[in-house]
């Protein structure tokens, strides 16, 4: 294995009182702890003294259960200690996910987890759990159960990636706005995940969350410094969990450009939650799907047509084909009178092509 980082004994984990560190399986990407802090590199570094941590505000429970003397701490890492860091097993396995270009994933990573404690009489403990693919990082929190806490209040996530000041994003503020280039520096609103990075030497990142299931919505927001941008995660509202519990997974992904990043994002996949939902494939069918914009009879026959034509699966109607559709007065089963929706399905089940229609949040909580 070849290592561009001055860190020595390849993919060993090396925990000292201040450190812990470990490579993923092809020696490229190091990652380096100190407790709370933490750096990801690829020759040069990719996130140079990132935090790590969430801020719990739990004094209404200490508070009911007679803990009236603990200390409070604005940011309730800093008093936490690395007790110790444990090298998991390597992983190198494959499967097949239920949709995408590829049958097979070759999902392959090194682990560790960092365990965390605060040294008084809280019992409070948090662990670190890391993975470190060729493909990039990704970690996540895990809380404990608390032998006298029923739930955390989480109302920070900590986490912050510091990255060179002279690195190009590519970022949007909210869902469906355009995509703009800029410099971090140009970014004084909260964006949406993924972030994506282009280093000055070429390399590209992504930052992204995975597996949010039962949390809030995340943005990340850009604090410039001389040299480095300190990229931080904004929690959108807190988030009570009943420990034991995990929260969502952060992600960088890493690339030598965006179409790699594109062919990377299985890790998004791999490390959320397998899926549930018994004999999916049996019933889920996955395929390419284009939008119908002119709401017309006539419109959605040509658009089938070409869906037929081109080996796509699906036709999309997106709104507006029931009014009014942002308001709870709209009825989201009568269409407008010029489409004739079941004569669309049967158009469309009579070429291979499926329909699927748009109903806005407005219609789904009045009529779901």
């Amino acid at each position: 294995m070849k290592r561009t980082l001055c860190i020595l004994y390849s993919v060993l984990c090396i925990l000292s009182a201040f450190a812990a560190s470990f490579t993923s399986p092809d020696g490229q990407l190091s990652f380096v702890s100190e407790g709370k802090t933490y750096t990801l590199s690829r020759g040069e570094n990719i996130v140079c003294s990132g935090n790590l941590g969430l801020n719990l505000d739990n004094r209404t429970w200490e508070m009911a259960i007679g803990q009236r003397d603990l200390q409070q701490f604005e940011h309730w890492m800093e008093p936490m200690a690395l007790d110790s860091a444990i090298q998991g097993a390597e992983v190198d396995t494959t499967w097949s996910p239920l949709y995408g270009e590829n049958a097979t994933i070759h999902e392959h990573y090194n682990s560790m987890t960092l365990y965390l404690s605060r040294h008084d009489k809280s019992n409070y403990r948090i662990n670190v759990e890391v993975r470190l693919y060729n493909e990039g990082l990704a970690f996540r929190y895990f809380l404990p159960e608390h032998p006298a806490a029923i739930f955390h209040k989480v109302v920070a996530d900590e986490t912050t990636y510091a990255v060179p000041a002279n690195t190009t994003a590519w970022s949007t503020e909210w869902a469906q706005a355009v995509v703009k280039k800029s410099a971090l520096s140009e970014l004084p609103y909260a964006v949406e995940v993924p972030l994506t990075l282009e280093y000055a030497n070429g390399t590209w990142a992504s930052i992204l969350m995975a597996d949010l299931d039962d949390w809030c919505h995340s943005k990340l927001k850009c604090q410039m410094s001389n040299v480095q941008c300190q990229i931080s995660t904004e929690m959108q509202s807190p988030v009570d969990v009943v420990t034991y519990a995990w929260t969502p997974w952060h992600i960088v992904l890493i690339g030598d450009s965006p179409a790699q990043l594109l062919e990377r994002n299985f890790l998004v996949e791999a490390v959320s939650e397998s899926n549930r939902v018994a004999d999916a494939a049996e019933w889920v069918k996955p395929g390419k799907i284009m939008r119908e914009t002119t709401l017309t009879q006539e419109g959605a026959y040509k658009v089938i047509d070409f869906c037929a034509a081109h080996n796509m699966q699906y036709m999309l109607i997106d709104w507006k084909w029931y009014m009014p559709c942002t308001s709870h007065d709209g009825d989201a089963t009568k269409p407008i009178e010029r489409l004739d929706i079941p004569a669309i399905c049967a158009y469309g089940q009579e070429k291979g092509v499926g329909l699927w229609l748009y109903v806005n949040q407005h219609a789904l909580q009045k009529q779901a």
